[in-house]
């Protein structure tokens, strides 16, 4: 595994399976008239599919290396379906793992963090093991709303574990990059490139370790991206309804990658619903794509815990309704100090 994480070649199998299904994803939610020129933010849109394909394959089964491969097979054959992207597909493909190469160094600053006590762990539960009714009563973390680890746990391929969770931190990170350069290149508003750079130069300086990622870094990710979005939406008025359907995607699986990025669904809720932009008929097939995105998550979250979203004690149902609730047995302070790595975790293999 050490050559594939020194070499971009895990970053671009996960760049080329994220691609072929964000355009699976990017024609369900625009349409085929979309301009399909942010690639960058195509992968994104994998990325966020991919949470939900996981999720409701860990219903049944554990998320073996088979269901990786599969999905990139489909992903292949899509890219080959739109022939007339692969030309350019292929040349940002060579042109990113360039800039890969070039932040090599990036990756090799180590540094202890504790994705070793409890994302890995819970990462390692789920590509050996399906849901398990009640398991929050007996791993605490492992009932826990965070979607990027079942995102981290579909890439744990060649069975990399720590590796591969750091690599697709790093793949999105850089995503997100792109993404935000591209809107900084497209627009001709000074003051939204101006805004552009400084968030690019801000996530740039932040995230400056590799190994510190963690798994809250993606949704903090998502929110910049989005309050980039709703700056381009109040300056410019050209595709404000595209501009709305990325907002409400964003927002969603800030969500849904950590619970706190609901508070970025409250200012979606304030500005919007004024312009009565978001509950046009043609939003209908994303909000059912959202619909389907939370539901997926809460599902998930009651069979762990008994909760619709864990460690909300309100969002839980009580044991006589329930019988593996962990309602009775949720403690915010240890769960704080449990997350903050106070106390050793322990990982389930087979």
């Amino acid at each position: 595994m050490e050559i594939f994480f020194l070499l971009p070649f895990a970053e671009v199998l996960i760049l080329v399976y994220s691609f072929g299904v964000g355009l699976f994803l990017n024609k369900i939610i625009f349409g085929n008239n979309y301009n399909l020129k942010n690639y960058s933010e195509i992968c994104l849109y994998g990325f966020l599919f991919t949470l939900v394909i996981t999720q409701i394959i860990n219903l049944i089964s554990p998320i073996t290396e088979i269901y990786f491969w599969s999905f990139l097979i489909f992903s292949i054959i899509n890219i080959y379906v739109n022939k007339f992207l692969t030309r350019n597909f292929f040349r940002w493909l060579l042109n990113i793992s360039i800039v890969f190469i070039l932040l090599l160094p990036f990756k090799l600053v180590i540094k202890g963090h504790d994705d070793i006590y409890y994302h890995l762990p819970k990462l390692d539960f789920i590509t050996n093991h399906k849901i398990i009714f009640g398991i929050g009563n007996y791993y605490e973390s492992f009932a826990f709303t965070n979607g990027w680890s079942h995102v981290g746990a579909f890439f744990n391929f060649f069975y990399g574990y720590e590796k591969n969770l750091y690599l697709t931190s790093f793949v999105f990170f850089i995503l997100i990059i792109n993404t935000l350069y591209f809107y900084f290149k497209k627009s001709d508003d000074n003051n939204v490139k101006l805004f552009n750079l400084i968030t690019i130069i801000f996530l740039c300086l932040k995230f400056s370790r590799l190994q510190e990622f963690g798994n809250d870094y993606q949704t903090i990710l998502l929110i910049f991206l989005v309050f980039n979005l709703y700056f381009i939406y109040f300056k410019i008025e050209k595709d404000s309804e595209i501009i709305i359907k990325k907002i409400l995607i964003y927002s969603t699986f800030a969500t849904l990658f950590k619970i706190h990025g609901i508070l970025i669904n409250l200012l979606l809720i304030l500005l919007l619903f004024k312009k009565n932009e978001i509950l046009r008929k043609n939003n209908a097939t994303i909000f059912v794509f959202i619909i389907i995105s939370y539901f997926s998550t809460f599902i998930t979250s009651f069979v762990n815990s008994g909760c619709i979203l864990y460690p909300f004690k309100n969002s839980c149902f009580s044991n006589a309704k329930v019988f593996w609730s962990t309602k009775e047995n949720i403690n915010n302070i240890y769960l704080e100090a449990y997350n903050k790595s106070y106390e050793k975790k322990t990982t389930i293999r087979k």
